[in-house]
């Protein structure tokens, strides 16, 4: 999966939570991303690693043209 697409995920995920985080020191929707990074990282990249994967899983049988079994 390109770079380009992972950090695509990651902004949409921020500017969402961006959206409802609210800071003490912050306007609503004012936070930087970095304060975000810090205070809620590891959420974000546990919701949006393994969207991630199952999207990369997914374009790899469809490019190489894979029969699965079922679902993992």
């Amino acid at each position: 999966m390109p770079a380009k697409q992972v950090e695509s995920r990651f902004a949409i995920a921020y500017r969402d939570l961006r959206r409802v985080v609210d800071l003490p020191g912050f306007r609503k929707g004012k936070v930087p991303r970095s304060v975000l990074e810090k205070r809620f990282g590891e959420q974000v990249a546990a919701e949006v690693t393994p969207e991630l994967a199952a999207k990369a899983l997914e374009d790899a049988v469809a490019e190489h043209e894979l029969d699965t079994v079922g679902e993992a």
